[in-house]
């Protein structure tokens, strides 16, 4: 293999860790209810298409950073968890991936719902950083627990050690489960 074939190798390989970083941190955001910085993770021109969750598609960065600000508003609870994610293509300052969704939405009305769904990505490349330029959702289903559930205030139950204490109540919003 030639010097430039190994190059663009690592490159390749680098840019596919920064893809799936960048998918990382969208999810630490929602997950640690840090839903203000979400729009940063976005291009200036980016889509983000959440389909029956969110309604009209949002465009552009300031529709997206005043969809998500409005997140905690909604929802009390939410735990997503993101599998394989995979990067379909990187060509140059673009690439496409996609990324299985299972999640745990807890409404400010009470009831608890498991969601799963996959999500379609396109990324661009601006300034040496990869943001999303497209972001779908396509939702397999959402479907409501009968009780609050993982998302209530007794949500640690299962395999508690004898004698040990309940944790504390929560104290802030979408605190760790």
């Amino acid at each position: 293999m030639s010097e430039p074939e190994l190059a663009a190798r690592i490159q390749r390989l680098e840019d596919i860790h920064a893809l799936q970083r960048l998918r990382a941190w969208y999810h630490r955001y929602i997950d640690d209810a840090e839903f203000g910085r979400l729009g940063e993770l976005f291009a200036e021109d980016a889509e983000l298409d959440l389909g029956y969750m969110s309604g009209a598609a949002n465009h552009g960065r300031a529709a997206i950073h005043a969809s998500f600000s409005q997140l905690g508003e909604r929802l009390r609870q939410v735990k997503q968890f993101i599998h394989s994610h995979i990067i379909e293509s990187v060509e140059g300052d673009t690439a496409t991936g996609w990324a299985i969704l299972e999640a745990r939405y807890g409404g400010l009305d009470g009831v608890a719902y498991n969601v799963a769904g996959r999500y379609d990505d396109e990324y661009v490349r601006v300034d040496g950083q990869w943001l999303f330029k497209t972001m779908r959702a396509v939702f397999y289903f959402s479907t409501p627990h009968l009780s609050d559930g993982w998302a209530g205030p007794d949500r640690h139950q299962l395999m508690r050690r004898p004698g040990m204490a309940q944790p504390p109540p929560a104290t802030s919003p979408n605190p760790p489960v």
